[in-house]
Formats: C-alpha cells, structure tokens, sequence
C-alpha cells in the first residue's frame, strides 16, 4: 500500500528530526481511517492522508521541537511543517494535542495524496489510547461490526447525506444554511457524530487486551468558544461587524431609556 510505504519513510524522518532536538521520542504511530484494515483485509475509506502521533517525555513542544520539525520537508513534499499549536478538539477528548501539518505535492482531486497531520502528544497521554483503541477495536474481529458502522456513516456523510442531531433534531440544514463553517467541518461534525458507542466499546476492548483501566469515554460536545475557530474568515469579519453594530445599537437604546427615565423623574 502506498501510504504505508510513505508512512515509513516519513515517520524515521520526523523521529530522527525530534531525537536530534531533544524531544525524547517514546512512540511514532500512524493513527486516523487510513490505518484501519478490517479483520477481513478491508481499509477503511477515508481521504488518502496521514495522521501520526509522535508521544514525546518533552510536552508541550519549545522553540527547539518546534524549530526542527518546521525546517523538516518531507520526501515527497516540498515545504516543511507548519505549527498550528493546540490542537481544537483537546478540551474534548482530553489530554494534550498539539497539531503540525505538511502539505504533499502530489494532487489527488481536491487534496494532496500524503498529507501529514502529526499529533505531538506527550507520553502515555489519554488521547493517544483512545485513537489507538479505536483503531485496534475496528481491525479485529470483535470489533467488526463496529469497522461496518463507521464505514457507512463516512460512506454516508461523503455523499452529502449529513446529519448532526441536538435533542433529537437534525439540525445540519440548518448549519447549512446559515453557511458560516467549511465544508469540511461540517463533514466532521457530522461523520463523528454517533460514534459515543463505538468508542465505549474500543476502550473497553483495549483495556481488556492491554491488561489497563483507563476510564471509558463520555459523550462530549466541542465547547462552543472552539466553534469560533471554524468559522470561514470572510464570516468572521462579517460578524464581527454586525456585532460591534448590535452593540452600538444596544448601548444607544440603553441611553435613550435611561434619559427617558431621568426625564420622568423630573
């Protein structure tokens, strides 16, 4: 497979660049759909990407960590690692997650065939069971059912049929409507959504052959200050706009009443 191939010769690269910094490199692994295969041989559909994580006893990265990984260009890439800090969903799933990413240059429709979303993790951090017990669970065949799940709703939501449900409602028309995130995020929110059991059963899976007891996880939605960070730019500033115009309008009423008032007590 070729992104496996990739994935070898990327991952001794990225781990020698972050040994040579002083990182203390404990574990490189390719996480994330593209490092699924069913217990029957069968990949998981996903976007033809890499997500790594890098466990690391120096977390979370200084200058020099950083430093060595935005100078790092890729075999088949052609700039190196961009640092986009803590990652958006570590208040959810819990631990720390700080995200780099590396652009290919091999065009495949509307992405890049290899792209690299590195996660530097510290050492035994909760994040890291979790995508490890998710990716365990779907390859073995307990867990194949669970492998089925999540290639329909990735099937599903890949095809336009999105669907993300507040209190029983399908509200992603309207999400849609409104048109102020990507569409990839909306894709995400969507493609997540409904995986709180498979997710309970991985873990449970995972302590079981692991000999662990880390805690089973709990229902989370991205706290709503996050949501801000996937709104599209040109949204941001029209926002922004209307909000300083709200507020200027509010603080005008709010002077009219209480001139109103001071008027009444004359």
């Amino acid at each position: 497979m070729k992104l496996k191939s990739i994935y070898e010769k990327q991952s001794q690269m990225i781990r020698d660049a972050l040994e040579a910094a002083g990182a203390g490199v404990t574990a490189v692994e390719w996480v994330g759909s593209t490092s699924i295969v069913s217990s029957e041989g069968e990949g998981m559909p996903g976007t033809p990407a890499l997500d790594i994580i890098v466990e690391c006893v120096v977390c979370p990265p200084r200058q020099r960590q950083i430093d060595a990984l935005q100078n790092l260009v890729l075999e088949g890439s052609s700039q190196a690692f961009h640092f986009h800090g803590r990652s958006p969903h570590a208040d959810t799933v819990g631990g720390e997650d700080y995200w780099f990413k590396n652009y290919a240059t091999e065009q495949c429709e509307s992405y890049n065939f290899g792209d690299v979303t590195l996660h530097y993790t510290p050492k035994d951090n909760i994040f890291i069971h979790a995508m490890r017990a998710s990716r365990e669970y779907m390859k073995s065949e307990e867990g194949r059912w669970a492998f089925e799940a999540y290639k329909k709703r990735k099937i599903q939501t890949a095809m336009g049929d999105l669907q993300f449900s507040i209190g029983g409602i399908n509200v992603m028309p309207h999400l849609r409507a409104i048109d102020i995130f990507p569409d990839f995020f909306l894709y995400k929110m969507a493609k997540e959504q409904g995986l709180d059991t498979i997710n309970r059963h991985a873990m449970i899976y995972y302590n079981k052959t692991n000999g662990r007891h880390l805690p089973l996880p709990t229902p989370q939605q991205p706290p709503l200050h996050k949501l801000w960070d996937f709104v599209k730019p040109v949204r941001r500033g029209q926002i922004k706009t209307a909000a300083k115009v709200s507020s200027a309008a509010l603080a005008l009423l709010v002077l009219v009443c209480v001139a109103r008032s001071r008027r009444s007590m004359l």
